[in-house]
């Protein structure tokens, strides 16, 4: 100690200065071996989780471009359950134009009915009907249509039918709705019909599937009536009773027969 002492004083007096050195700080040491390949597992986790996001962010724009670049076509592949109500009104709306453009374009065609079943209408000669009132169509033009009682329900109303050629009406006197049928012409003289969706007797099943399937009818189910098949549509209005359509294929594949209305009625 006495040396250290003396050679501390020597130095002073010589003027030199003494020196302080900073501690250097100690670098944290590198994560090495297991510890090491658990932290790099775990950098490429979540490297391989961002990619995935993306990945699944990217497909969900694509997915929702297309849907509003893809339209589908109005009257096919879509069902009144699908659609609103406001839907529905354009495409009653719309098939009631077309109806009306087809009449008056078969206005010289007396045996022509053209049946729009959206909106249950008729059309003859350029004149607008309504087809569960049939026989007013029969009377404005001299057709001889019969009617004769069919049934009466548990409160005794009466239920007529009335016919004409090849078309019928079967009808409560108390109901607003009935069930029209239309058989295939079997004379000149029967009546034709056709559908602004361009539908008529001579129409292959094919066509019909996918025409009467739409925005207000939706397709129910396929029968079978001995070796005639039938395709069954309908729409739901809420009431007691829905619109349906059954249009009947006779054994060969051709149109037989066309029902429409409250079809499920007794």
């Amino acid at each position: 100690m006495k040396t250290s002492k003396t050679l501390m004083m020597l130095m002073l007096g010589v003027g030199w200065t003494p020196v302080l050195w900073a501690q250097t700080p100690t670098a944290e040491p590198t994560p090495s071996g297991p510890a090491s390949l658990q932290l790099e597992e775990q950098r490429l986790e979540i490297e391989k989780l961002k990619l995935e996001n993306e990945k699944l962010q990217l497909e969900l724009e694509k997915a929702q471009f297309q849907a509003t670049q893809t339209a589908v076509p109005q009257g096919k592949n879509q069902t009144s359950q699908g659609n609103t109500k406001g839907d529905v009104k354009v495409y009653q709306s719309d098939a009631s134009q077309k109806a009306e453009e087809l009449a008056k374009a078969n206005k010289d065609k007396e045996n022509l009915l053209v049946l729009d079943l959206v909106n249950g209408e008729v059309w003859n000669k350029g004149v607008r009907y309504n087809l569960h009132e049939l026989y007013t169509l029969a009377e404005d033009r001299g057709w001889k249509m019969g009617k004769k009682l069919d049934e009466m329900d548990t409160s005794n109303h009466e239920r007529y039918l009335y016919q004409y050629r090849n078309i019928s009406l079967l009808k409560y006197e108390n109901r607003d709705r009935g069930i029209f049928k239309m058989t295939a012409p079997a004379s000149p003289d029967d009546l034709d019909f056709l559908t602004p969706e361009g539908i008529s007797f001579a129409s292959p099943d094919g066509d019909v599937r996918d025409a009467f399937e739409n925005v207000y009818f939706s397709y129910d189910r396929e029968g079978h009536e001995g070796r005639r098949m039938a395709l069954r549509y309908d729409h739901s209005r809420g009431l007691a009773f829905d619109d349906k359509i059954e249009v009947v294929f006779d054994k060969d594949g051709k149109m037989a027969e066309l029902r429409y209305g409250v079809l499920d009625e007794r």
